[in-house]
C-alpha cells in the first residue's frame, strides 16, 4: 500500500491559523493507511495482483443508481500565499494508533495541485524529490502505483491535463476549474466531461456527510 503524488501548497509567507474543509481529505488518507494495514483489505485495483471485489462493487453501484459523489465549494481568502494551519495528530481510533500531520488550507483554489512523479508516469520518485522540484512548501503522498513497474494507477489529472483514466471503481478526489471540489466515484468515460484541474484516485469513501 503506497501513495506517491505530491500535493502542492505554494507557501510564500508564514503559515497562519486559519482552517478549511480540505483537511478532512488529508485525515481520510491517514486513516486509510491505518485501516488497510490493520485489516489487510484486497488491493484496490484490477489486474493480476489484485482481488476479486472489483466486479461486485461495480455492479452494486450501478444497480443502486448514479455513482455516489459530491461537490463542495472551495473557499478563497484572496491571499496571494497559501493560508494554512498545521496540527500534529496523535490519537487512537478503534484500537489503532494514528499519528501524523494535519493541514488545513483556506485558499486551495490557487495553491493546491496533484503532481505526478518527477519525470511522469510510469516512474518511482520520492515525494520529497518531486516536492523540491516544484517548490512545494507542503507535500504528501497520494495515489496508487504498481510496485513492480512504477505505473500510475487510477484516474489522474494534473494542472488541467488529463494524464490517464481507469475503469477501477474507486473513490476520487479532485478540483474543478469553477472552484469546487469533486469527491466520490466516477466512470472513466465521464472524467473528460468535467473540467478537472486536478484529480487523483484512492480506494473507498471513508467519511461522508459527517458519518
Amino acid at each position: 500500500f503506497s501513495y506517491r503524488f505530491a500535493f502542492e501548497f505554494s507557501l510564500r509567507r508564514r503559515i497562519t491559523a486559519r482552517m478549511h474543509s480540505v483537511s478532512f481529505v488529508l485525515l481520510t488518507l491517514v486513516l486509510a493507511v491505518a485501516i488497510v494495514q490493520a485489516n489487510h483489505l484486497y488491493p484496490p485495483y484490477t489486474g493480476e495482483q489484485h482481488g476479486i471485489h472489483e466486479k461486485y462493487y461495480k455492479e452494486s453501484f450501478r444497480q443502486a443508481g448514479p455513482l455516489p459523489h459530491a461537490f463542495f465549494r472551495m473557499h478563497d481568502s484572496g491571499l496571494p500565499y497559501a493560508d494554512a494551519n498545521h496540527t500534529v495528530i496523535d490519537t487512537t481510533i478503534h484500537g489503532q494508533h494514528i499519528k501524523g500531520h494535519f493541514f488545513r488550507l483556506t485558499n486551495a483554489v490557487q495553491h493546491f495541485a496533484v503532481l505526478p512523479p518527477l519525470g511522469g508516469c510510469p516512474g518511482r520518485v520520492l515525494t520529497s524529490v518531486t516536492a523540491q522540484h516544484f517548490k512545494c512548501a507542503i507535500a504528501m503522498n497520494a495515489g496508487f502505483f504498481n510496485m513492480r513497474t512504477g505505473a500510475c494507477l487510477g484516474n489522474l489529472v494534473s494542472a488541467g491535463q488529463l494524464i490517464q483514466t481507469s475503469t477501477s471503481m474507486n473513490a476520487n478526489f479532485g478540483t474543478l476549474s469553477d472552484g469546487r471540489y469533486y469527491i466520490g466515484y466516477i466512470e472513466s468515460t465521464q472524467v473528460a466531461g468535467y473540467d478537472f484541474t486536478n484529480l487523483v484516485a484512492g480506494v473507498g469513501w471513508l467519511v461522508r456527510n459527517s458519518s
